[in-house]
C-alpha cells in the first residue's frame, strides 16, 4: 500500500473516529434498538429482545444512525473545496477507495458497537438465553452460545446486520453526490431499507436467500448450510460496496473532472 494511500485511509480514520458523530451513531442504535421494543411490557431474554427488535419498524433508525459518522464527508469535502486539495496530495482512485472503505467499515463497528450495548444494558433486566425452538435453530448458537461466550454471539449477528448497513451508508454516500442536502444523505438509508423491503417480494416472491431480512440475520439458515448462509450475506454485501464504490468514482470525476 503506497504512503498516499495509507495517508487518505490514516486521516479519514481518525476523522471518521474521533468525530462527535461516531458515540452519537452507536448511542443511535443502541436507542433504535430499545425503540423498537417500547410496547412489550417486559424482556424476557436479551437474545429475544434483539431478534424481535430486528422485525419492528424502528429498527430501520438503527441503518440511519451506521451512516450518520462518514456517509455525509464526500458533500463535505466538495462543499468546502478540500476534495481539490486532497487528490492533488494523490490521485481520485486512492481518495474515493479511502473514502468508500471508512463509510462502510464505520456503518458495521457503529452497528456492533450500538448492539453490544444494547445487549449488556437488557442484560441488566433480563437473562441472556430464552429456553425456545427458535435459539436452537441459529447459526451461531454452537460456536460461541453454547460455550457462553454471548457477546461474541451478539458481535457476530450484528456484524452481518452490519454489512447491510455499509451497504446503505454507501447508497446513501452515492444518492448525496446528486443531491447535496444532508438531511437525505442521513435519512436515505432509512428510506431505501423500507423501499426494498416492500417492493422485493413482489420482485423476488419467497426465495429467502433474495430476502434482506433473512440474508443478514443469521438466525437464519436460509442455505440450510451454514457455511453457505455466513458466506452468502459477505459475497452480495461486498459485491453491492464494490459496484457503488465504482459508482462513486464515476460520479466524483465528473464533478471534479468539472
Amino acid at each position: 500500500m503506497s504512503l498516499q494511500r495509507q495517508n487518505f485511509l490514516y486521516g479519514d480514520l481518525r476523522r471518521a473516529l474521533l468525530s462527535i458523530r461516531f458515540p452519537v451513531g452507536v448511542l443511535g442504535v443502541a436507542f433504535a434498538l430499545f425503540y423498537s421494543l417500547y410496547r412489550m411490557s417486559n424482556i424476557l431474554s436479551v437474545y429475544a429482545a434483539y431478534i424481535d427488535a430486528l422485525y419492528f419498524i424502528p429498527f430501520a433508525f438503527a441503518l440511519l444512525f451506521c451512516a450518520f459518522p462518514f456517509s455525509e464527508s464526500l458533500i463535505e469535502d466538495i462543499e468546502h473545496k478540500y476534495i481539490q486539495l486532497l487528490v492533488m496530495r494523490g490521485s481520485l482512485k486512492k481518495y474515493t477507495l479511502s473514502k468508500v472503505i471508512l463509510i462502510y467499515m464505520s456503518a458495521i463497528v457503529v452497528m456492533i458497537l450500538g448492539t453490544l450495548l444494547f445487549t449488556i444494558l437488557a442484560h441488566l433486566q433480563a437473562p441472556w438465553e430464552l429456553k425456545d425452538e427458535y435459539l436452537y435453530t441459529d447459526i451461531f448458537t454452537k460456536i460461541f452460545w453454547k460455550n457462553g461466550f454471548h457477546l461474541l454471539f451478539f458481535a457476530s449477528h450484528s456484524f452481518f446486520v452490519g454489512l447491510l448497513a455499509g451497504n446503505l451508508a454507501l447508497l446513501a454516500a452515492y444518492v448525496s453526490l446528486f443531491w447535496q442536502e444532508k438531511l437525505l444523505t442521513v435519512a436515505f438509508p432509512f428510506l431505501a431499507y423500507y423501499l426494498v423491503i416492500y417492493y422485493e417480494y413482489g420482485i423476488f416472491g419467497n426465495i429467502v436467500w433474495l430476502d434482506i431480512r433473512q440474508i443478514f440475520n443469521l438466525s437464519y439458515d436460509v442455505w440450510n448450510n451454514p457455511v453457505y448462509s455466513i458466506l452468502w450475506p459477505i459475497i452480495v454485501s461486498l459485491f453491492i460496496a464494490v459496484f457503488m464504490g465504482i459508482g462513486i468514482y464515476r460520479k466524483l470525476r465528473r464533478i471534479y473532472d468539472t
